[in-house]
């Protein structure tokens, strides 16, 4: 996750030969993201149940991967 800061906003990375699962850790490294785009990747596996509580996401974009479950239910 090198070039991402903590305060960063918004992560987009497209059409790559990224393969693997989704980091767990992501909502402790990334507390201000709001968008996050990782579309067109090798992603495999489950969203991480870590994801739930991820309060500053917004839009979360996982098209043309292979993750599996749903999304977190947005905060009430």
């Amino acid at each position: 996750m090198r070039g991402a800061g903590r305060g960063a906003q918004a992560l987009v990375i497209r059409d790559e030969r990224v393969a693997g699962t989704l980091p767990a850790s992501y909502p402790q490294a990334l507390p201000s993201l709001q968008v996050l785009s990782l579309s067109g990747l090798l992603l495999t596996g489950a969203l991480p149940a870590a994801w739930a509580d991820w309060a500053s996401l917004r839009q979360l974009a996982l098209y043309s991967n292979h993750v599996r479950a749903r999304p977190p239910p947005p905060p009430l």
